[in-house]
């Protein structure tokens, strides 16, 4: 309605805007329940190829969004402090962390390849180009299928996923934010709103 009548007023259809001191409504917040470690784990193990067990483990260990991981460089990789640069919202470059297992798949799905191409993932088929969100996103869908979960498993949901476990066990706010690459800390705050999970996860570290 109050686009409606901006655009009547715009328009010199009517004089006056009658909608103009009408709130805005918003729409509550709906949280995307994170994997939970026993889902973690049964989504890992229904990876067949290595280059899917290296996505799945790289995603859910830096909280990197998809177009960090599409555009990620090999080059950019510091291999001994495991942290990797990468290109987020804003054309902005932060440093991302990855575990040990993470690197050991990254190594192993690298010396697998046959190609000189900078990006960190590539399609498997030659010319071996960059691969795609598109791809990922349906290399996480076939994956999702195997487990016959009723949980629809996406790129950001890994994301998620990594923020509320890093939470659960223990980080700050302000460090995750930077990890994210969050401008706002609000936006990072999001991910500490109390769930069941949490609520579990606390009353067991103190009981």
């Amino acid at each position: 309605m109050k686009s409606f009548f901006s655009w009547l007023v715009g328009e010199e259809y009517i004089p006056k805007n009658p909608a103009l001191k009408l709130k805005q409504t918003k729409q509550p917040k709906r949280l995307r329940n994170a994997l939970t470690e026993e889902e973690l784990e049964i989504f890992k193990n229904a990876c067949k190829t290595l280059r899917e067990k290296t996505i799945v483990e790289f995603l859910v260990s830096t909280g990197c969004r998809l177009s960090e991981v599409v555009n990620a460089n090999i080059k950019d990789i510091n291999w001994s402090e495991k942290s990797l640069y990468v290109i987020g919202k804003g054309d902005k470059q932060r440093k991302v962390y990855f575990n040990t297992r993470t690197k050991l798949l990254l190594k192993s799905y690298l010396e697998s390849r046959n190609d000189n191409n900078e990006a960190l993932f590539v399609t498997s088929k030659k010319p071996n180009s960059r691969l795609g969100a598109r791809s990922i996103q349906r290399e996480l869908k076939n994956i999702s299928n195997r487990t016959n979960s009723e949980k629809s498993i996406f790129p950001h949901l890994m994301r998620h996923t990594f923020a509320t476990h890093k939470l659960n066990s223990g980080m700050s706010l302000s460090v995750l934010q930077h990890i994210m690459g969050h401008d706002n800390p609000a936006t990072t705050q999001i991910y500490a709103s109390l769930n069941e999970e949490n609520i579990l996860h606390e009353y067991r570290r103190v009981s």
